[in-house]
């Protein structure tokens, strides 16, 4: 199960996407960097249109995250602020849509389904 959290990103942001991601990447070590590699990889090749899973939206805001933090403890001026907004921003909408879609897609979470004519009079007799 996949979806597409980046699919409404312009370029700009999808810039910002590529060089957290690329920063970030550069820190991870052993097994962590391989599955990293991957989703990275999987991000600049299908660009905004790119399905991931949990997992990936997770290594994406990590990513996200990270750089927001960078931004507010090297640069105190408004710009910097800007900046450290804009990305927090964009790693919050990814974590959202994280959430959206573990949710959805849960298989321990019961899905209530509607009642038709045939349930609801069973359920009526039985009172």
């Amino acid at each position: 199960m996949t979806t597409k959290p980046l699919a409404d990103f312009n370029n700009a942001q999808m810039a910002i996407v590529y060089e957290a991601m690329q920063r970030y990447g550069e820190r991870l070590t052993g097994a962590d960097h391989a599955l990293f590699k991957i989703t990275l990889l999987k991000v600049i090749n299908q660009e905004n249109m790119v399905e991931l899973d949990g997992m990936g939206m997770r290594q994406v805001n990590q990513a996200l995250t990270a750089r927001a933090r960078l931004h507010f403890a090297c640069d105190q001026s408004e710009a910097g602020k800007a900046k450290w907004r804009l990305v927090a921003g964009l790693a919050g909408l990814v974590l959202a849509r994280m959430y959206q879609f573990q949710h959805k897609n849960n298989p321990l979470l019961k899905k209530e389904e509607a009642q038709t004519a045939a349930t609801v009079h069973a359920s009526v007799s039985n009172l």
